[in-house]
C-alpha cells in the first residue's frame, strides 16, 4: 500500500490566483479534484499530491503550453508556506534563505527533499522527488516538478529584488512535445532535460551576496 502524500495546504493561496489570472473558475476547479478551498485558512491543513497533480495537468490542458505551471509561480509568495515564508525572508543572503527552504522542506511536502550546495562557483538547489512504492513512478508530476522549480527562481528574484537568473535548470523529465516560450521566457536560461536530477543552478556569488 503506498503512503499518503501530502503538501502544505499554503499551496492554494498562489494555485486560486493562478487560476483567476487565466480565467479559470477557482472554487470549480478545486472542488473537481477534491481540494476544499478553505483548507487554505487552516496552518497545519494539507491537500494530496495527487489530486493537485491532476489539477494542474488539466490546468494546462485548458490554458496550453504549460503557462498554468509558470503563473503558480510567478503568484507565490513566501507568506504562503507560514513559519517557514517569514523565516525565509529574514534570511541575510539567497543561499541561507534557500538553505533555510531545505532544512525544513520535509514541513511543506513528504514527497520530496531538497538539497543546497556548492560546487565549484555554482549553487545548486536540487530537488530530489520520492517514488512510489508499487510502481517506482515518481510522487510528483512533470507539472509538479517544474512548477516548484519554477517558485524557486521566483523566490529568488524576489528575494534579491528582480535582478536574478539561474545558470540552468535540469530536469529529470524528457523534454515536452510541445513548444512552450512561457516557460524558456520565465527562466531565461537553458533548460536541460532528461538530466539525473531535478535543480536550479545559481552563480554562488550573486547567492552569497545580501537580500
Amino acid at each position: 500500500m503506498n503512503a499518503y502524500y501530502s503538501t502544505l495546504s499554503g499551496w492554494i493561496i498562489p494555485v486560486t490566483r493562478a487560476m483567476k489570472s487565466l480565467d479559470l473558475d477557482p472554487v470549480k476547479t478545486l472542488e473537481m479534484f477534491d481540494i476544499d478551498p478553505a483548507e487554505v485558512n487552516d496552518p497545519e491543513g494539507r491537500i494530496c499530491v495527487e489530486s493537485l497533480g491532476n489539477l494542474f495537468t488539466f490546468c494546462n490542458k485548458r490554458v496550453g503550453n504549460r503557462q498554468f505551471n509558470i503563473e503558480v509561480a510567478r503568484s507565490f509568495h513566501p507568506s504562503a508556506l507560514h513559519a517557514l515564508g517569514y523565516a525565509v525572508q529574514s534570511a541575510f543572503s539567497l543561499q541561507e534563505a534557500l538553505e533555510r527552504v531545505s532544512q525544513y522542506k520535509r514541513v511543506v511536502s513528504n514527497c520530496s527533499n531538497m538539497d543546497t550546495y556548492e560546487s565549484g562557483d555554482e549553487l545548486i538547489v536540487e530537488l530530489v522527488v520520492y517514488r512510489y512504492t508499487d510502481s517506482g513512478r515518481l510522487v510528483l508530476s512533470p507539472d509538479l516538478i517544474e512548477s516548484f522549480l519554477a517558485t524557486l527562481v521566483q523566490l529568488s528574484r524576489d528575494l534579491v529584488g528582480g535582478d536574478i537568473d539561474p545558470i540552468k535548470i535540469q530536469c529529470t523529465f524528457e523534454r515536452s512535445s510541445d513548444d512552450c516560450p512561457v516557460v524558456s521566457e520565465f527562466f531565461n536560461c537553458p533548460i536541460e532535460y532528461g538530466c539525473e536530477r531535478n535543480a536550479v543552478v545559481l552563480d554562488l556569488e550573486q547567492a552569497k551576496e545580501r537580500a
